[in-house]
């Protein structure tokens, strides 16, 4: 069996975009919603190398920007309190943590 070649894709915000930069090509490109990332890198590897989905292996990796981090962050250690605090801390709760 033949061995796939591995893809490394670093996927960074620049202003209203996500840029996708894809080492083993030098290739870049872009994306404006985060859940095109994945299709685009695709797009950009299967044109530079003249190459099939099923012929590769894409791994992402996201940089998100510290305002994101720093919020989610703040949201997990809110969630975290809630929870603690709680009469029964071993009853079962469906705990779906919001971020307003």
């Amino acid at each position: 069996m033949e061995e796939v070649k591995t893809y490394h894709a670093e996927v960074t915000r620049d202003g209203k975009f996500w840029l996708i930069r894809v080492r083993e090509i030098g290739r870049s490109t872009q994306a404006l919603r985060c859940k095109d990332v994945e299709t685009m890198a695709s797009d950009l590897i299967e044109i530079m190398e003249n190459i099939r989905g099923d012929e590769y292996d894409l791994h992402l990796k996201v940089h998100l920007p510290n305002s994101v981090t720093d919020r989610f962050s703040a949201c997990l250690s809110s969630a975290s309190a809630s929870w603690r605090s709680r009469p029964d801390p071993s009853a079962h709760v469906d705990f779906r943590p919001t971020c307003e």
